[in-house]
C-alpha cells in the first residue's frame, strides 16, 4: 500500500485518486475477537498541501465478524471509517517546520505519519484508524438476554430453571464473594 507522490509533489493542490482493495494478505490484521470477512476498500484522495505536506482524505470500508458479548452468537457488522491523516517527509527539521505551519493555520492537533523518498506507506495509518474504530463489544440485538451465568443456557432460545441469586450445591451464591469485598 505504498503510494508514489512524484507526480503531484511539485504542484500544491494536486492530488491522486485512491481506490484500493486491500486483502488480508496485504494487511494482515489480527484483533482479538474480530475477523475481517471480506476485503477492505479504501477510496479517497491524497492531496499535496504544499511544503512537502500530503493529506489523505478517504473512507475505509470493512466487514467484521465477532461473537455477541451477551450470548456468543456470531455477529457481522460493517465499518465505515473516515480517514484524515497527514504525511510529512522524514527528517526532524522538516517535521518541525510542517508542525509550525499547521499551528500557524490553527489546525487541530493531529498525528502525522512520515514518508521517505516520495513514497507514502498507508499501512500504519490504516491500522491505527481501524483500531480506533473497532466497537468495544458486539451485540446481536439490543434485546439479547445473553447466557445464564449458572447453566449456560442461551436465554434468547429458552428460559432456564436457574435463579442467578440462588445458592448452588454448596449452599453459596456465586455472588457471595463479591458481597464480602463490598
Amino acid at each position: 500500500m505504498k503510494i508514489r507522490t512524484q507526480s503531484i509533489s511539485r504542484v500544491e493542490g494536486a492530488f491522486l485518486e485512491i481506490d484500493l482493495e486491500i486483502s488480508q494478505e496485504m494487511l494482515p490484521i489480527a484483533f482479538e475477537g474480530y475477523v475481517f470477512t471480506d476485503q477492505l476498500t479504501l477510496k479517497g484522495k491524497l492531496v499535496n498541501e504544499g511544503k512537502h505536506l500530503f493529506r489523505l482524505g478517504a473512507t475505509l470500508h470493512a466487514q467484521i465478524e465477532g461473537a455477541c458479548a451477551r450470548c456468543l452468537k456470531p455477529v457481522q457488522t460493517d465499518l465505515n471509517i473516515e480517514i484524515n491523516e497527514s504525511f510529512v517527509p522524514s527528517g526532524h527539521e522538516n517535521h518541525e517546520r510542517v508542525s509550525q505551519q499547521m499551528e500557524d493555520a490553527q489546525a487541530p492537533e493531529e498525528s502525522m505519519y512520515v514518508y521517505q523518498d516520495h513514497i507514502i506507506d498507508l499501512e500504519q495509518a490504516i491500522r491505527d484508524n481501524i483500531v480506533l474504530s473497532l466497537p468495544q463489544r458486539l451485540v446481536c440485538s439490543s434485546q439479547c438476554k445473553g447466557l445464564c451465568p449458572k447453566c449456560g443456557q442461551n436465554l434468547n432460545q429458552k428460559q432456564c430453571d436457574c435463579s442467578v441469586d440462588s445458592p448452588d450445591e454448596t449452599g453459596q451464591s456465586p455472588f457471595d464473594r463479591l458481597k464480602e469485598l463490598l
